[in-house]
């Protein structure tokens, strides 16, 4: 029982699994991957689904193309119980005219896919 509890205490450093799930580098291959399972797994839990989605939802900005496509591909693997977050972040435009937040969602959206109905932001 006690044992539970300190797996259960445990926080996680979102920053880190980031930055192992971005990575660019062939040698971290399988670290990547690693942190990229451990984040879907996460997404489709119900404890910490909100957490990480939101914390993935805020990387949104980035200029790295790389990261960008590995956004993309947590979402995906995470599915269409992701839709609900992408939405909600739609109407922000990001930090300069580029829009990337909004260009990162619409295009997550797009490869997700699903029958879903997505009522427009007022």
């Amino acid at each position: 029982m006690i044992f539970l509890l300190i797996i259960f205490n445990q926080t996680i450093d979102f920053e880190r699994l980031y930055d192992q799930a971005t990575t660019s580098l062939v040698k971290f291959q399988v670290t990547k991957d690693s942190a990229m399972q451990k984040f879907v797994q996460l997404g489709q839990d119900s404890i910490s689904t909100d957490t990480a989605l939101n914390f993935l939802i805020s990387k949104f900005d980035t200029k790295s193309a790389g990261e960008r496509y590995a956004l993309k591909d947590i979402f995906v693997k995470i599915g269409t119980s992701t839709i609900s977050y992408l939405v909600k972040k739609i109407d922000y435009r990001g930090k300069d005219e580029e829009a990337r937040s909004l260009s990162q969602s619409l295009w997550i959206l797009s490869e997700i896919g699903g029958e879903e109905i997505v009522e427009p932001s007022s």
